[in-house]
């Protein structure tokens, strides 16, 4: 799981201030060759520091300068540097022209700033809030697939969240070329991706939902009862009940559907049952 954990790192940098840059200090390093994803090299390790002192560091959070590997979240680095300086297409790949790009921005001292959420349109902050939701939901799917303790459903989850991941990498690049119709569906395509991969692992969940689905059936099965009694009252003093006894007997027919479609595992299907029985049961009521 930990091979996700890039863009997800990246993303809350990102949204709180990642391209406000500070060329100043920026460390200048000699590329030679292009770079990209597992490739290593003192090379590689200068461009992790320049990305570290331009973007990262101040918020906090900076790539491991243990290493000299490109890897995940070295990429998803380049790519938002790509897009903050108008290199195309930014697929993370440190070639040609963002070592050209990289020459231009890092021997000036003039500092470059990109204020990405001020004086927002409404689609603008409708996106961004997709997006920070998106996020949110795939931290919690994470955290959900790593303390599963089943490989299969495992394995499941890693693959859809890899879609929800990448899912949210478009709707971050449609941000930044303001597509923000694109960017707000990407994001809402990623949190449904997250929760179906939540799904696959979440045993626990779906289990406290079935007992609770059976709980909603034994309370609404004690109300048909209640109101069954209420009506044979009211017949006994010869009053007038109205449709009250057809309601209930269709009420207690869906109860009875609802319970063959939770043994069969079809919980949504029996809580929509139970559901419309007790709206009979309230109307069974209301002829009193």
């Amino acid at each position: 799981m930990k091979n996700h954990l890039s863009l997800l790192i990246i993303a809350p940098v990102f949204f709180f201030g990642l391209f406000v840059a500070h060329t100043e200090a920026a460390t200048q390093c000699s590329f030679y060759r292009d770079l990209g994803p597992g490739m290593a090299g003192e090379d590689v390790r200068c461009l992790r520091t320049y990305l570290n002192e331009e973007y990262l560091h101040p918020q906090g959070w900076t790539l491991d300068q243990t290493t000299d590997a490109y890897n995940g979240q070295v990429q998803y680095a380049v790519t938002m540097w790509q897009q903050s300086h108008g290199v195309y297409p930014a697929t993370g790949y440190f070639g040609a022209t963002s070592r050209t790009r990289y020459q231009s921005v890092a021997q000036y001292a003039t500092p470059s700033h990109l204020n990405v959420f001020q004086n927002n349109s409404r689609d603008e902050e409708e996106a961004q809030r997709a997006i920070e939701d998106a996020f949110d939901r795939i931290t919690d799917a994470e955290d959900e697939i790593d303390d599963s303790n089943s490989t299969s459903d495992k394995k499941r989850a890693e693959d859809i969240l890899h879609e929800a991941l990448q899912e949210l990498f478009d709707a971050l690049v449609s941000y930044f070329d303001k597509d923000f119709d694109n960017a707000l569906s990407s994001a809402e395509d990623a949190e449904a991706s997250a929760d179906d991969a939540i799904d696959e692992v979440d045993g626990n969940n779906n289990n406290s939902h079935d007992d609770d689905v059976e709980d909603m059936l034994d309370d609404a099965r004690d109300d048909l009862d209640d109101v069954r009694d209420l009506v044979n009252e009211a017949e006994d003093d010869d009053e007038d009940t109205g449709d009250a006894d057809e309601f209930l007997d269709d009420a207690e027919d869906l109860l009875d559907d609802a319970e063959d479609e939770l043994d069969d595992g079809n919980e949504d299907e029996a809580e929509d049952l139970i559901e419309d029985a007790l709206d009979l049961i309230e109307d069974a009521e209301d002829e009193l």
